[in-house]
């Protein structure tokens, strides 16, 4: 069985204003593809897609589990204020 594929992460690089943002983001894959998805800033804090804030400890609600359908996935992840990095993971 061939194993299915993640292909691309489509999110916008602009800078985070100093009020923050909401980011829509797109992974492109295989169709069926499963994928994590987890978002850490620069304080090594996991965004909570629950409760959408940062938290220090990395939780079943911090690594978001989904699959491909259509070709793509669609998301928002919420950035507080701007000056801090961010780093999107996708496994």
């Amino acid at each position: 069985m061939e194993q299915k594929k993640i292909t691309a992460l489509d999110i916008s690089m602009s800078n985070i204003p100093a009020a923050g943002a909401a980011r829509d983001y797109s992974i492109l894959g295989d169709e069926g593809a499963s994928f994590i998805l987890q978002v850490v800033n620069a304080s090594n804090q996991f965004y909570n897609f629950k409760t959408r804030a940062f938290v220090a400890e990395s939780t079943t609600e911090t690594a978001f589990a989904a699959k491909i359908s259509g070709g793509v996935y669609r998301g928002r992840v919420f950035f507080p204020s701007g000056g801090s990095s961010y780093n999107l993971i996708v496994l």
